[in-house]
């Protein structure tokens, strides 16, 4: 899901930066209502949290004078890394026995 919701987040804040360009107010507003949609979807759907959160990193870096291209393109290298140590983390993890509650040191 998270990579689903960065990808559309990538494309849809890209666009909407270049729309926007440097109007200070709709950028306010972007970041304000990204954010609050960020947090509203955080409990709900993972994806659209990160479409969100996405959104409002690539609008609050284009906002304060970093490229929408560079700050989509740094967002993306650091989806693919999380993604990466996820999945290496869970190749290595997964069969490792839990102990039981009996177990369990007191």
């Amino acid at each position: 899901m998270r990579i689903a919701g960065t990808i559309l987040g990538l494309a849809f804040a890209t666009g909407l930066a270049v729309l926007v360009g440097e109007n200070a107010l709709a950028n306010t507003a972007i970041i304000t209502i990204t954010a609050a949609f960020a947090y509203a979807m955080l409990l709900i759907e993972y994806a659209l949290f990160t479409f969100a959160i996405t959104t409002y990193i690539v609008t609050l870096s284009h906002a304060v004078g970093e490229s929408a291209v560079s700050a989509v393109d740094e967002r993306a290298i650091g989806t693919v890394i999380g993604v990466a140590i996820a999945l290496l983390a869970f190749a290595v993890w997964r069969d490792l026995p839990t102990p039981s509650t009996a177990e369990a040191p007191t």
